[in-house]
């Protein structure tokens, strides 16, 4: 009976050394699928921290190109008024479009015509530069315009911004 139980005995000393041998693997593998895990935690956490640093970044410039055009608009609506303020002040047209016809060549073509004026006083072209004021208008008018285009792209980025870090937020929480 003794045989059999140190039989026995053995066989089980030996189950349980192929079972320790098993679980030291196991635990093996497992401390390999943790450190994959953490460099996939730090990786998502970096991509995280990226795209933060590029919508901030994003952010800062937006408003700085908002502050610009914002700024030129006020210089523009100066621009405006002082040049209203001449134009009328010295009984000026503000037409953009100006009513004086080119001059005509009567007898030839490689010939300037005649002045008209002699000595200091000549005036200018003043039908010529009065539609100065339309023209600052339309760049004021175009300069709200991307103001406003720039507000629609950052709303757009902004969504786009938080699609993205929800997705890293739920690769992160799988991890």
């Amino acid at each position: 009976k003794n045989a059999n139980d140190m039989e026995d005995l053995g066989q089980a000393v030996n189950k349980a050394e192929k079972s320790i041998t098993r679980s030291k693997d196991h635990a093996g593998q497992l401390l390999i699928d943790i450190d994959t895990l953490k460099n996939d935690i730090s990786a998502t956490e970096l991509q995280m921290q990226e795209l933060l640093d590029l919508r901030n970044q994003d952010v800062a410039d937006f408003r700085q190109a908002v502050k610009d055009d914002t700024d030129a608009i006020a210089l523009l609506e100066q621009a405006i008024a002082a040049l209203t303020r001449f134009y009328s002040k010295n009984n000026e047209e503000l037409s953009l479009v100006s009513k004086k016809q080119a001059p005509e060549y009567t007898v030839d073509q490689d010939k300037a015509p005649e002045t008209t004026w002699y000595g200091s006083k000549y005036g200018g072209r003043k039908k010529e530069t009065t539609g100065i004021v339309a023209i600052v208008e339309m760049i004021k008018e175009d300069l709200q315009k991307e103001i406003k285009e720039a507000k629609a792209d950052d709303a757009t980025s902004q969504a786009q911004y938080e699609k993205e870090r929800g997705a890293l937020q739920e690769t992160l929480d799988a991890q």
